[in-house]
């Protein structure tokens, strides 16, 4: 390896690699019927990211590269489902913020390492909720 400079000596190369990332799923509380998703989706991602800045700083919210992939609403529960990418490494930050954001209300669904899981997961669990709701229904008629 007489060939290869140590890291850190000049002409070293050092290798660019991409940035992983975390896809993140959470549910915001629904609001009037009237509003559309897009709009409470952005409201919610605008408060994540205003929460994240206030928290970690200017460079903080840089590092973590938020952005809001999808929102759609959840007839179920009347509610906004919205999907954030961040970073890996900003990844628990941006949990946190989540969590202390005061308005709207927030709640972390799932985190993923791919958009296409997560959105996989989400239907699978929104089916299960269906069932289990079609029993429960069932189970009190018969009562």
């Amino acid at each position: 390896m007489a060939g290869i400079p140590p890291v850190g000596e000049e002409g070293a190369r050092t290798l660019k690699r991409r940035e992983k990332r975390r896809y993140i799923s959470v549910m915001a509380c629904g609001g009037p019927a009237a509003a559309t998703a897009p709009s409470i989706g952005d409201e919610a991602f605008a408060a994540i990211v205003r929460r994240h800045s206030e928290l970690f700083g200017s460079v903080g919210s840089a590092r973590a590269s938020l952005k809001l992939l999808r929102s759609y609403r959840d007839d179920n529960n009347n509610s906004i489902i919205i999907i954030v990418r961040c970073s890996l490494r900003e990844a628990e930050h941006v949990l946190a913020s989540i969590a202390l954001v005061p308005a709207p209300a927030m709640v972390t669904l799932d985190m993923s390492s791919s958009a296409r899981r997560l959105k996989r997961r989400i239907a699978a669990a929104a089916a299960k909720a269906q069932a289990a709701a079609k029993v429960n229904t069932a189970v009190g008629d018969k009562l």
